[in-house]
């Protein structure tokens, strides 16, 4: 007979608990065997706890510092979590947009990353004009991970456009053409004179004559599908 321990939990027959009656060669409370169990589970225990001296605090969880070591943290870092199928805490991605239309890349520059926070997605793009880009009318982007809803993927996404020559720089919003793609507009004043303003395409000349060095980013916080 010996411990089960850490395979699986010990018993009362591999851990017994003799009485005051008891005598040490009774079967199954022979002393020698009891105390042989009682030290391989001490010593598996330890092991699987590893070493280190801490106290345990309030809010605190017991955590692996290292190879063999552990240690009561009130902040652990945790990867690679998951809850319920969902990350938590997911890295950040490096993620290459590409674009439907609108967009001559030519020898400019694109680049994105991505993050996953429960089921929350929050995406950053970037494209900087070089001598042989354009834009060409409305540009689309596409999303490294599908929207679950198209209206929320509008209102979370801002877009930025920068006029590198006159150092001018112009707000823009989102209008989601679908789940995976999401168009990227300019603010402009609305023409009714009611102190408006609206959204609307990019285009060769909008918000101003495109050269190289422009530029325009965004940022789009949605829940995945």
């Amino acid at each position: 007979m010996a411990t089960n321990y850490p395979g699986s939990l010990d018993t009362g027959t591999e851990q017994p608990s003799p009485l005051s009656t008891t005598e040490m060669d009774d079967a199954g409370f022979e002393h020698d065997v009891v105390h042989t169990n009682h030290s391989e589970a001490i010593i598996a225990l330890e092991t699987k706890v590893g070493i280190g001296s801490s106290t345990a605090v309030a809010d605190s969880v017991l955590a692996g510092t290292g190879a063999g070591t552990s240690g009561w943290s009130t902040a652990p870092s945790l990867t690679g979590l998951t809850i319920n199928g969902n990350a938590v805490g997911e890295v950040e991605t490096d993620w290459t947009p590409s674009f439907a239309v609108g967009v001559t890349v030519g020898n400019g520059t694109v680049s994105g990353t991505y993050q996953r926070v429960n089921e929350f997605v929050i995406v950053q793009g970037s494209f900087i004009l070089g001598s042989t880009s354009a834009i060409t009318g409305n540009v689309r982007t596409d999303l490294p991970v599908n929207a679950a809803n198209t209206f929320e993927l509008s209102n979370g996404t801002i877009v930025q456009i920068v006029d590198s020559s006159a150092s001018r720089y112009y707000r823009g919003s989102g209008r989601a053409q679908n789940a995976s793609s999401v168009n990227l507009h300019v603010l402009k004043a609305d023409t009714a004179g009611n102190d408006c303003i609206h959204s609307t395409g990019f285009s060769s000349s909008t918000p101003m004559t495109w050269a190289s060095g422009d530029r325009f980013v965004w940022l789009s916080i949605y829940r995945t599908a």
